[in-house]
């Protein structure tokens, strides 16, 4: 006979998202990525630029600076770095995918139907949003915001009830 095991089914929510990287001197928000190689690039195993014609694009490690800080190179390191600025086309080397545990924080409560719930967070819970099962079509997840554009404009569609009812 199997039992189930202690925490067996337990569920975590977790919510990713894309910040903006910041400096690694002060904290603002990153302009500049520099990339460094390691020592003896070409001929080091342990670097990415190695047996490369062109490292140009190769890192072995980054550096991101505001515009006013300057980078200190790693050590074992090459000291000329390659840089890149933030611009068009290149925002993406600035980003990067951060993860927050909301496993607990998130309650859902049945409200109105089986099919539309609430979604809450915190101690004190406010709504963040709304999850509607859809059966075999799916599930749409609203934010409060988009739910309370869909109201007013759900709203503005309904016809005045007649006088006297």
């Amino acid at each position: 006979m199997l039992t189930q095991l202690k925490g067996e089914g337990e569920r975590k929510v977790i919510v990713k998202y894309r910040a903006r990287i910041e400096c690694e001197n002060c904290g603002e928000p990153a302009v500049y990525r520099y990339t460094f190689l390691l020592t003896n690039y070409r001929n080091n195993p342990k670097s990415h630029a190695y047996g490369r014609d062109d490292c140009s694009w190769s890192s072995d490690t980054d550096v991101f600076t505001c515009g006013e800080c300057k980078p200190q190179v790693p050590e074992g390191h090459c000291p000329a770095p390659g840089k890149h600025t933030l611009g068009e086309g290149n925002h993406h080397m600035f980003l990067e995918w951060r993860e927050l545990d909301i496993t607990g924080q998130l309650h859902l409560q049945g409200k109105c139907t089986d099919h539309i719930w609430l979604m809450e967070d915190g101690e004190e819970p406010h709504v963040i949003g709304i999850r509607m099962d859809c059966g075999d079509s799916g599930t749409v997840y609203v934010t409060q915001e988009q739910a309370s554009d869909l109201a007013k404009q759900l709203s503005s569609w309904a016809s005045p009830a007649p006088e006297g009812k």
